[in-house]
């Protein structure tokens, strides 16, 4: 399985007044990145391609996640144009897609996840999109292309709860509550 993470940033402007010096996708929330959270989870899933696209500079990215190694998958790095659309993303990136089964990340939240059961909670044996309020987790099979109409299929997958991150109290809330409640799920 391949994974296609969208790392826009238009809406973060809240988080670079507050962090002025980190990389949004970088924010340590606990112990470690947001995004390495979400790496964690897609290697959990299988994913053993992994493409990291943004509208902003990778180097933070790059310098972190290198090529990789640490999760058992190839990650490769690619721009995008901030007035890129979804759509415009995917198919910027069709002959990364195209090779295998897809997973598609689109921007800054964080899933709410217990690694101890994803491998067994999960059906891949169709599409789903998780929403909240725009698609933040698509799975498409091998074949199918993104777009419009996008699967409906999130009921059933409890064990994917999509939290938004928009403002200074989500980042501080969710941190608690992984230090508190969920410590053990990560």
């Amino acid at each position: 399985m391949r994974c296609l993470i969208y790392a826009n940033n238009p809406e973060l402007s809240w988080l670079r007044e507050c962090f002025p010096d980190v990389d949004p996708y970088l924010l340590k929330i606990v112990n470690k990145p947001l995004l390495e959270y979400g790496l964690d989870l897609v290697s959990l899933m299988g994913v053993t391609d992994l493409r990291i696209v943004s509208d902003s500079s990778l180097k933070a990215m790059e310098n972190y996640f290198k090529d990789g190694a640490k999760w058992g998958m190839k990650i490769s790095y690619a721009l995008a144009r901030q007035e890129d659309t979804l759509k415009d993303v995917y198919l910027k990136n069709y002959s990364f897609c195209k090779e295998d089964d897809l997973l598609f990340w689109n921007g800054f939240f964080f899933v709410d996840y217990d690694s101890r059961t994803i491998k067994s909670s999960l059906d891949f044996s169709q599409s789903f999109c998780c929403n909240s309020p725009t698609p933040r987790l698509t799975f498409l099979r091998k074949g199918e292309r993104f777009g419009s109409p996008m699967p409906e299929r999130e009921k059933g997958i409890t064990c994917l709860r999509i939290n938004e991150v928009a403002s200074v109290t989500d980042y501080y809330k969710l941190s608690m509550e992984i230090l508190t409640e969920k410590n053990k799920n990560y």
